[in-house]
């Protein structure tokens, strides 16, 4: 894994959401996921996390592993506490993940707090270290 990067989206989210779901990114409809646990619409957030995983040019990549490694992080990390969308993006020589989430559980609504925003990241690549371990891939550190 070559880099991570976790940060908070205030405004706009529809549009990033439309953006990382765009097929012409992704490639394939079947690279893009959401759920949802209410009925009302995902696009419809005043705020969320954007997580981006990259993976490393020269370690080659199938964007289905790529596409289950973001699936794996995104379920084991939010469970179904919260909406979310995973989209892997093939546009680019550089394959990677986008997932998105709301930033208040649904079910407990608590916000995921600025001030978490470090140890969010650490989970996440710890995360994603382990799901690129079960696939032979490479890990990065963290501190």
């Amino acid at each position: 894994m070559a880099f991570i990067k976790v940060y908070k989206i205030t405004k706009n989210c529809h549009k990033k959401i439309e953006a990382i779901m765009d097929e012409k990114k992704a490639g394939d409809h079947e690279l893009i996921y959401k759920f949802t646990t209410t009925s009302e619409s995902i696009h419809k957030l005043d705020s969320a996390y954007h997580i981006v995983q990259r993976f490393p040019v020269d370690e080659y990549v199938r964007p289905e592993i790529a596409y289950q490694i973001g699936m794996e992080v995104a379920t084991r990390f939010l469970k179904d506490y919260s909406d979310y969308v995973v989209a892997t993006h093939t546009h680019s020589k550089v394959l990677h993940n986008h997932i998105i989430f709301v930033s208040t559980s649904m079910n407990e609504d608590e916000a995921y707090s600025q001030r978490y925003e470090d140890k969010l990241r650490q989970l996440i690549i710890q995360l994603t270290n382990d799901c690129c371990k079960k696939y032979g891939l490479s890990t990065i550190q963290y501190r």
